[in-house]
């Protein structure tokens, strides 16, 4: 039989006023190349999802977040 492992991940919807709603391209050369994605990323062990929701929308896209809510 094989292990099954959880993986935790947290995304995020980002809207804009008229509707809009932010998605990233995955790069061509990683996993699912050519793809788009709600940003965000995996959850890191000993953090929350918010505090990895912020590091991956820094790290991945230079955004700062400030409240992050769950959808």
């Amino acid at each position: 039989m094989v292990s099954q492992q959880r993986l935790h991940v947290a995304a995020a919807v980002i809207a804009d006023g008229e509707g809009r709603v932010l998605l990233s391209l995955r790069p061509r050369h990683l996993h699912q190349g050519g793809l788009w994605e709600f940003p965000g990323g995996k959850v890191a062990e000993g953090e929350t999802a918010r505090e990895a929701l912020r590091r991956e929308l820094q790290e991945e896209l230079g955004i700062v977040a400030g409240d992050c809510r769950p959808f």
